[in-house]
């Protein structure tokens, strides 16, 4: 008997479900519904009436050592058209911190801080004293999990500014999750000869950072490549997939409203360019996380409180010159900075005379010339030539982004508990706040692999 499903959400989550059904159940009858106009969600990316293309922030895939899934992925474009990176080569960061921009990690570079003898002898002293692993709980305070890796000198004289400057919230309210998405989970304090005479030591290495990524040992490193489309970037996979889904039968339904949804008969209300329909289902997948599963199904949440979103906003630019740089993005640690990341497409988009960047803003700044002012501070840091550009163009993503708090992290975890207490095993939920820190692409892909497996059993 074919079974039917429904997919709410077509992005990365929602494609990758539906390919893993019809992996496993070829006559299932599978509806994606869709609330815009195209597929993809943050990973649609922007195509300009110029012909130039801009991720919407920085999104080059990281493969999920799930070889079934990146080979479905990667062949989702022509051959010519993938760039395959291996590890270490393709995903350079970055960071501007001190009045330096860092293109030989993107973690706090100690030695360049004035003083230096004093934090580096002071960490010394920590690590000597940590006797186990110290491993980041994503839901726990940021200062605490700080203080177990790099004791309370360098939390509180170099973490603590940084983590304000990057996400616009005091350091006592950031969870332990804002020190992954910064990438500091460990610090440079040490010169590589020094670095790889201690590295035997387990606990030295999670918190000492080796200091120049592109020679990290092959021994430490992991073996997951990162890849990109010549072409259009993020979107050409998220186009290939969806082109590849249609053939198999998979019905979208954009700019689709969902009016209601009743968990018990798995029945769906919609409207569509202002002509209603139903569809019932056999199996339920929300790709939209849990907030928005839970507004669908009319779950009440009042009970958890969440702090706002971050205000989002994206300058895509190109430039007259292009920028020399090395690195794929890097982040604004320093106070001296306005924005959060700046993404160099150059370094990764196949393309030598590639003259895209991106700058992306967190928070609300009030400056009615935020923009020549980033360009000066790219200039100052020598990032670029001139702060002469061909094209600009704002973009403000109406979602913002999710405020790394203890209190939203915690608060997710909440509402996934309030989910799968009140939902039938015939629905699961996928995306952001299904799993405790679940935010990066490739573990979204690999638990929406998962958790649609288990939703087949």
């Amino acid at each position: 008997m074919k079974r039917t499903y429904v997919i709410v959400g077509s992005g990365i989550g929602g494609l990758i479900s539906a390919w893993r059904i019809l992996s496993v159940d070829i006559t299932a009858s599978i509806t994606i519904i869709e609330r815009n106009t195209q597929p993809g969600g943050l990973l649609s990316g922007i195509v300009y009436p110029n012909g130039l293309y801009f991720d919407i922030g920085t999104h080059i895939f990281q493969e999920t050592g799930l070889n079934e899934v990146d080979s479905y992925i990667q062949g989702a474009i022509a051959h010519e058209d993938l760039i395959v990176f291996e590890n270490g080569t393709g995903d350079i960061a970055g960071s501007y911190l001190n009045g330096v921009l860092q293109t030989n990690a993107s973690f706090p570079d100690l030695r360049n801080s004035n003083d230096f003898a004093v934090l580096s002898a002071d960490l010394h002293k920590h690590l000597l004293g940590v006797s186990n692993l110290p491993t980041i709980d994503p839901l726990a305070k940021m200062l605490d999990i700080s203080y177990a890796r790099f004791g309370r000198r360098i939390t509180e004289d170099v973490v603590y500014g940084i983590q304000e400057n990057l996400f616009k919230t005091p350091a006592s309210e950031l969870a332990g999750f804002s020190l992954l998405l910064s990438g500091i989970s460990r610090v440079i304090s040490a010169d590589k000869e020094n670095w790889l005479e201690n590295s035997v030591n387990e606990v030295y290495r999670s918190i000492y950072a080796f200091p120049e990524q592109l020679e990290l040992p092959a021994k430490f490193r992991h073996s997951r490549k990162s890849f990109y489309s010549r072409v259009a970037g993020s979107r050409r996979f998220i186009d290939g997939i969806v082109d590849d889904l249609r053939e198999r039968g998979v019905q979208f339904l954009f700019n689709c409203n969902i009016e209601s949804f009743d968990p018990n008969e798995l029945m769906f209300n919609l409207s569509i360019e202002n002509q209603n329909t139903r569809i019932k289902a056999d199996k339920v997948i929300f790709s939209n996380g849990v907030i928005g599963a839970a507004k669908v199904c009319g779950i009440d949440i009042s009970s958890v409180i969440l702090d706002r979103p971050l205000a989002h906003t994206i300058y895509n630019l190109q430039l007259e010159e292009r920028t020399n740089s090395p690195v794929s993005y890097f982040y604004g640690m320093d106070k001296s900075v306005d924005f959060y990341r700046v993404t160099n497409y150059r370094t990764f988009s196949g393309n030598d005379s590639d003259r895209r960047i991106s700058i992306e803003i967190l928070g609300t700044i009030q400056n009615d010339n935020l923009l020549e002012d980033l360009l000066k501070q790219l200039q100052k840091m020598e990032f670029i030539k001139s702060k002469a550009i061909d094209f600009s163009e704002v973009v403000r993503l109406p979602t913002g982004f999710p405020s790394p708090t203890v209190k939203n992290m915690r608060g997710l975890v909440d509402i996934a508990n309030i989910l799968y207490k009140t939902l039938p095993n015939s629905v699961t939920v996928t995306g952001l706040g299904s799993q405790p820190g679940l935010f990066f692409q490739n573990e979204i892909i690999k638990d929406v692999y998962n958790r649609t497996d288990s939703l087949l059993a």
